[in-house]
């Protein structure tokens, strides 16, 4: 048995859901490009919000990463003072 391929046509349910998040925390509809892929299970998309600000959005499956352990990185960081 053959299993079926992603198509650039084939619906992306998790993309629409961070999009959908996004919408409803920005208050805006963002734009999302793809910023990098790799072997991880993560994707990461920049978008670009109405006052021109440049964010960064990550999509990990809950049942593939941790993301508490990724939480508490940020955490760390937001602490030391960096922009997370």
């Amino acid at each position: 048995m053959v299993k079926p391929t992603a198509t650039s046509d084939a619906p992306d349910l998790r993309r629409d859901a961070l999009i959908e998040w996004l919408r409803k925390v920005l208050r805006e509809t963002p734009q999302l490009v793809p910023v990098s892929s790799d072997a991880s299970f993560r994707r990461y998309f920049r978008l670009r919000t109405a006052d021109g600000s440049s964010l960064i959005a990550m999509d990990a499956p809950p049942g593939k990463e941790n993301a508490a352990q990724f939480l508490a990185i940020d955490q760390l960081m937001r602490a030391a003072g960096l922009h997370v």
